[in-house]
């Protein structure tokens, strides 16, 4: 459950239910790409952190207390958006006016399948660009690798990996359904477009007070379960920040430190961290965050350590000078492309080709069907601007990784390539042993119609191993005549 609240942001859960009142129920193939990710980052990041037999900052500095932390916050967003749907669905006549009053604006929709990549959402941008996503969250962010290696056993780490899969695409759904249910309280009088609210953020926020207004405390539920989803990514990422400075940086300036002063710096690097955290917030609070705004930065700055894990596992003649060019070329590229991109959505420069029909034929002071108003900008997403400018926020991590794995492969070739035969095995991703690539390897001997057959045993096999471990290494020797 703290995995799933971890991955869960306020952005989220106020992006979500907005997303779709405005562009339809293609963001449900979110889960989709989450339910493919959990299988990589269980079956092949995870066991390879597990060999290496990490410790230090994964068994310590209140582990438990967050996780219980993040516990409470869950149930807290669970029932938030629970009590607003269920309130929602009761005022709007039912389910099946609500898809009913959707499927007549063309909300309902779940097969897009444009191979266009600058189209917002479709199959092929959320399954395969919300993979790298999760993926990267998954098997490479610290708060998630933390959480599963203080697991005592991978295979208990699997286990709890499978139940935030659930989760997660249990509050996706109740949050892409909120979206469905918001339209159709608002089906002809848009809030947005009547000026109701002054951007599309306060939609969502809007709709679920004027649902629940009535109910001493539900609001302040309400409420609660929102800023859960802020405390639960604080508290997460301020503890893992915390143990990441104190093991990498403190640590080996002072080996010797004792429990009780680790832990005093682990409380102060918190506090610290907490209160730029906060600095921060207050600064960009006059700003307009969107669903896809914060996922485009998320994507990219997510992508980018991937790629790096990544390039030092699967590729053997990595080296540091390779994998550090790689990440900072990356991070320049997806900057100058994420703040470009703003900038351009912004100024209006951007169109949309997603965005659907909102109606004002009902509201008492406005009537207009114009869907231009400013006020939408931020989810916009077609025009004649340049090409990248125009790309699906969801690819931003495919191509933040793609560029760390191709610079960083050709900066480590031309630098000082890795000698693999003088790297530790350990550090490089192995195969594990199976039927079709090890069918008649594990035999120490065999004889076969006079010729002995010598196969080499070994627990795997390096993937660049693979196209000549195909083909089993056979000596053979020829009886004397």
């Amino acid at each position: 459950m703290s995995l799933t609240a971890s991955s869960i942001s306020a952005s989220a859960l106020l992006g979500i239910p907005t997303d779709v009142y405005l562009t339809g129920s293609m963001y449900w193939w979110i889960i989709v790409a989450a339910g493919l990710s959990i299988p990589v980052s269980v079956y092949v990041y995870l066991p390879f952190y597990h060999q290496l037999q990490l410790d230090g900052s994964i068994h310590q500095g209140g582990i438990k207390a967050v996780v219980w932390t993040a516990t409470f916050q869950l149930c807290m967003m669970y029932g938030s958006i629970i009590i607003v749907l269920v309130k929602g669905v009761m005022l709007v006549g039912g389910l099946e006016n609500v898809f009913l009053l959707n499927a007549n604006s063309s909300r309902i929709e779940f097969f897009n399948f444009d191979f266009d990549p600058t189209t917002r959402h479709t199959v092929w941008s959320l399954s395969i660009g919300g993979f790298f996503l999760f993926t990267s969250m998954y098997a490479t962010d610290q708060v998630f690798v933390q959480r599963c290696l203080a697991l005592p056993t991978l295979h208990k780490a699997r286990i709890s990996q499978c139940i935030n899969f659930l989760l997660l695409a249990g509050i996706i759904s109740l949050c892409c359904l909120t979206g469905l249910v918001t339209y159709a309280f608002y089906f002809d009088c848009a809030p947005l477009i009547a000026e109701i609210v002054k951007n599309s953020n306060e939609i969502f926020p809007l709709f679920a007070i004027q649902t629940i207004r009535k109910f001493p405390g539900l609001p302040g539920i309400f409420a609660t379960g929102i800023f859960s989803g802020v405390t639960s990514i604080l508290s997460s990422n301020l503890h893992a920040v915390s143990l990441v400075v104190l093991e990498d940086l403190i640590r080996p300036s002072f080996p010797t430190m004792r429990d009780s002063k680790a832990s005093l710096v682990n409380k102060m690097t918190v506090i610290i961290f907490g209160c730029v955290t906060f600095g921060v917030a207050i600064y960009f609070a006059k700003f307009q965050i969107s669903l896809d705004s914060s996922l485009s930065f998320l994507g990219a700055m997510a992508g980018i350590i991937l790629g790096v894990f990544s390039l030092g596992m699967f590729v053997p003649w990595s080296n540091s000078t390779g994998a550090g060019f790689g990440a900072i070329i990356s991070f320049a590229i997806m900057m100058l492309l994420g703040i470009s991109t703003q900038i351009a959505k912004t100024n209006n420069l951007i169109t949309n080709d997603q965005m659907k029909l909102l109606i004002t034929d009902n509201c008492p002071s406005f009537n207009s069907t114009d869907i231009g108003s400013p006020s939408v900008h931020f989810f916009i997403q077609k025009t004649d601007a340049f090409v990248l400018l125009r790309i699906s926020y969801l690819w931003y991590t495919v191509l933040s990784v793609v560029i760390v794995l191709i610079i960083g492969t050709i900066g480590s070739i031309l630098s000082e390539p890795q000698d693999p035969a003088k790297l530790n095995p350990k550090l490089l991703y192995r195969v594990n042993h199976n039927p079709l690539l090890n069918k008649a390897a594990l035999q120490p001997s065999d004889e076969t119609d006079g010729a002995t057959v010598i196969r080499r045993q070994r627990n795997g096999i390096l993937l660049w191993e693979i196209p000549r471990r195909l083909s089993p290494i056979i000596e053979v020797n020829l009886p004397d005549t």
